[in-house]
């Protein structure tokens, strides 16, 4: 399989479309324990991604998943937000991906929703990926 590069960086709070692992959040789940929980679960976002980098060696882009988080701790919706990889089966597999991971429950119940950016290119690449489109 081919070498993946997944980048995770962070921008400004003043800068404007969050980059790849800056977590956006409403409700009441630390931001850090979502970066963990997600950093522990990458490697099924590249698995989706490399399946379709053996058919289409160019392959790359931004997709931004938005996902709720119930009391105690599962994912009740998880959607497509916006992407830049133009891409059906990765962009699916990701949202699904996401759908299994378990969270800690909420410390004051209710709900949490969080918006996360993948950054998912070939290695060598570069990690630049162009301006994320709304999710049709």
């Amino acid at each position: 399989m081919s070498e993946t590069a997944v980048f995770a960086r962070e921008l400004p709070a003043d800068a404007g479309a969050p980059a790849a692992g800056a977590v956006k959040a409403r409700g009441s789940l630390d931001k850090e324990i979502v970066r963990r929980i997600i950093r522990s679960h990458i490697q099924e976002t590249k698995e989706c991604y490399e399946r379709e980098l053996v058919q289409k060696p160019g392959l790359g882009g931004r997709i931004q998943v938005r996902f709720t988080i119930n009391a105690v701790g599962q994912v009740v919706l998880s959607a497509l937000q916006s992407s830049t990889m133009d891409n059906a089966r990765v962009e699916n597999c990701i949202v699904q991906a996401v759908r299994r991971w378990p969270f800690p429950k909420l410390l004051h119940g209710g709900f949490v929703t969080i918006s996360y950016p993948f950054v998912l290119m070939p290695a060598g690449s570069g990690a630049s990926a162009a301006p994320a489109k709304p999710a049709p």
